[in-house]
């Protein structure tokens, strides 16, 4: 994992649609913002059973999964109101895998067993969440939030 990133101080200006924001000035605004790189690699599978739940049909094996990902993060926190926030956009996509897909009798008879290149796969995400701290002291800070998941 890579990550760079950089913090701003604001001071609210009066004329929103000026937009200006330089690092050293007032406090009553804090904004954060990084990025991130990931390198990841893993393998999931999925049983698929009867109605009755006893008698496996087919198995899907998904195998050596390497993927390459980025993130911007951002969290903007309002001090005079307690109010803040945050979330993370991450895109990538999956290079190199394999598939392997089982197929049982009754369903197929004989046996089958296929496996297929796993390649080009996206990757997508994006979380956002709003909050308030209600506890603010000058060590600790604790709050509560609502947030979406995509």
């Amino acid at each position: 994992m890579w990550a760079d990133g950089g913090r701003y101080r604001c001071q609210c200006s009066s004329d929103r649609r000026s937009g200006n924001c330089s690092r050293g000035s007032g406090p009553s605004l804090f904004v954060r913002e990084w990025q991130r790189y990931w390198y990841s690699t893993g393998e999931a599978s999925k049983d698929l059973y009867d109605a009755s739940g006893t008698r496996l049909l087919s198995r899907l094996t998904y195998d050596h999964l390497d993927a390459h990902s980025g993130e911007v993060f951002f969290k903007a926190t309002h001090n005079p109101t307690g109010i803040f926030v945050k979330g993370l956009l991450g895109a990538g996509g999956v290079t190199e895998g394999s598939l392997v897909d089982e197929d049982f009798p009754p369903l197929t008879e004989p046996y089958s067993n296929t496996s297929s290149d796993q390649r080009g796969g996206d990757i997508t995400y994006f979380t956002t969440d709003l909050g308030y701290y209600f506890w603010n002291t000058p060590r600790y800070r604790i709050g509560a939030l609502v947030g979406y998941n995509f």
